[in-house]
C-alpha cells in the first residue's frame, strides 16, 4: 500500500513538471522585436494556448481591434506554419504560412468585404509569382496593387502645395536663421495624415514649428497599397528654409526651396 501510494506521489510529480510552458490564459507583452516588455508599452498583447496539442498564439494589438492568429516560437522569436490576420471587423484580411518568420509558398489577400484581392506565391519572402483581382474578380495590374501614398497630384503638386502655404517666421528671417527641417509622418490607410513629428531639426525651433504646421495642413493623400490592400505607409519630407537676399521682402517667392 505504502508503495502504491509512493508511486502515485511520482506520477503527480511527474505530470506537474510535465505541463505545458503555458495554458490557454497567459498573455504576455511584446515590443516590436518581439521581446517581452510592459503592458504600456507593449505593440502586441499575446494570448498562447494549445490547438489539438501544438502550440498557437493569439497577436492583439492595443488600442486596435486588429488581431492575428498562428504559431510562434519564442526561443527563435519567429513565426512559424499558418497564420491568419484580421481587421478590426474581424474579417479575414490575410492568410498563409511561415518558415522562421519568412513568408513561404501561396498567400490570400482579401477586400475588406471578403474577396480574394489578391494570390501571391512567395519564395523565403520573395514573390515568385501574383494575381491581383477588383470586388468584381477582374485582373488589377501590379502597378495598381502595389504602390507608394502620393500627394494629390503627385510629387510637384505637393512641393507647390508646400511653396504656395509655408511662411518663413518674421523672427528667423529678421535674425537671418536658415535650415534645412526633416517632417515625418504617416499616411494613413484612408490617406489622412498622423504621428507628424521633427526627424531632423533645423536648429531653430520657430522653423521646425512653421514646418510641422504646414505638414499638418496638408489635405488626404492617395494610400499606399501592397498586395492590393490599403496599408499605413511612413514618410518623410525635406523643407529647405533658405533666405535669398540679406533683407528678403516679407512676402517672398522663394522663402522655402524644394529639396535638391
Amino acid at each position: 500500500m505504502k508503495l502504491f501510494r509512493n508511486l502515485i506521489f511520482t506520477l503527480l510529480l511527474v505530470n506537474f513538471f510535465y505541463q505545458p510552458v503555458f495554458s490557454q490564459d497567459t498573455v504576455r507583452y511584446l515590443n516590436r522585436e518581439y521581446r517581452d516588455t510592459n503592458k504600456v508599452a507593449a505593440q502586441y498583447v499575446v494570448s498562447l494556448f494549445f490547438t489539438d496539442s501544438i502550440p498557437d498564439s493569439k497577436w492583439v494589438y492595443p488600442n486596435s481591434k486588429r488581431w492575428e492568429k498562428g504559431p510562434f516560437s519564442f526561443k527563435d522569436t519567429a513565426k512559424y506554419g499558418y497564420w491568419q490576420y484580421y481587421s478590426d471587423s474581424s474579417t479575414i484580411t490575410k492568410e498563409g504560412r511561415y518558415v522562421k518568420d519568412s513568408l513561404e509558398g501561396p498567400w490570400k489577400y482579401y477586400h475588406p468585404t471578403g474577396e480574394i484581392c489578391g494570390k501571391v506565391m512567395f519564395d523565403d519572402n520573395d514573390v515568385v509569382e501574383a494575381q491581383y483581382f477588383d470586388l468584381e474578380g477582374n485582373p488589377v495590374s501590379d502597378d495598381e496593387a502595389n504602390h507608394f501614398a502620393m500627394f494629390p497630384g503627385g510629387q510637384n503638386a505637393l512641393f507647390n502645395f508646400i511653396s504656395q502655404n509655408i511662411h518663413y517666421p518674421n523672427r528667423a528671417r529678421n535674425r537671418g536663421w536658415q535650415g534645412k527641417v526633416y517632417v515625418q509622418f504617416i499616411v494613413n490607410d484612408t490617406g489622412k495624415i498622423s504621428n507628424v513629428k521633427i526627424f531632423k531639426s533645423s536648429g531653430h525651433k520657430i522653423i521646425d514649428k512653421e514646418a510641422l504646421r504646414v505638414i499638418l495642413a496638408m489635405p488626404f493623400w492617395k494610400p499606399a497599397k501592397m498586395h492590393n490592400q490599403k496599408v499605413n505607409m511612413r514618410y518623410q519630407v525635406p523643407i529647405n528654409f533658405k533666405l535669398t537676399g540679406r533683407r528678403p521682402k516679407k512676402n517672398n517667392a522663394n522663402r522655402w526651396e524644394p529639396p535638391r
